[in-house]
C-alpha cells in the first residue's frame, strides 16, 4: 500500500516531543483502553531520549507540511523494532508501512518485536509484512499477553 502523500522520514527533534507524546497516548488509548496511556507519558518521553543517538534510531514521519503521521523507535543494535506509532486518522494509509520500509534501510537483514497481544490490528500488519511469530510472553508492566515476531531479509520473497 502506498501513502497518500509523499512522507518524509526524518530523525526526532526535541521540539517534535511534545506533539508525539500527544499522537502516542492518542493511538495507544484507541487501541487498548483499558490501559491508562496519559499516565505512561514520562515513560515515551524517556524513550525518545533514549533513542536520540546511534544504535538507536527515533525516526517521524512527516507529511509535505511537516506535520508528524507517526514515528518508530530502532534499536540497530539488537535489530529490535520498539515502537511503531500512527496517528488514527493515517491508519490503513500507508504511514506504517513507509516507517517499516525506513525501519529496514536502517536494520536490513532483521527485525524482531513485540506486540500486544490484544493488538489484532498491529498482528495483521506484521504479518502482510512478512512477521513471523517466534513466541509469547507477558508484559511485567500491563500483565497483558504479548506475541514476538520477527521478519527477515531472507524469509521474504
Amino acid at each position: 500500500m502506498s501513502a497518500v502523500q509523499p512522507l518524509l522520514m526524518r530523525n526526532i527533534e526535541p521540539a517534535d516531543h511534545d506533539a508525539l507524546a500527544a499522537l502516542w497516548i492518542r493511538a495507544w488509548m484507541l487501541t487498548l483502553p483499558q490501559i491508562r496511556f496519559d499516565e505512561r507519558e514520562l515513560f515515551i518521553r524517556e524513550r525518545f531520549h533514549d533513542y536520540a543517538q546511534p544504535p538507536r534510531h527515533a525516526r517521524v514521519a512527516c507529511n509535505e507540511a511537516g506535520q508528524p503521521l507517526g514515528f518508530c523507535l530502532i534499536d540497530t543494535n539488537l535489530n529490535e523494532l520498539e515502537q511503531i506509532v500512527v496517528a488514527p486518522e493515517f491508519w490503513g494509509k500507508g504511514t506504517a508501512e513507509a516507517m517499516l520500509d525506513d525501519a529496514r534501510c536502517l536494520s536490513p537483514d532483521r527485525l524482531i518485536l513485540t506486540v500486544n497481544r490484544d493488538n489484532p490490528r498491529a498482528i495483521a500488519f506484521y504479518r502482510r509484512q512478512g512477521f513471523v511469530e517466534t513466541g509469547e510472553s507477558v508484559s511485567p508492566r500491563s500483565g497483558l499477553p504479548l506475541l514476538h515476531m520477527e521478519w527477515r531479509a531472507a524469509l521474504t520473497p
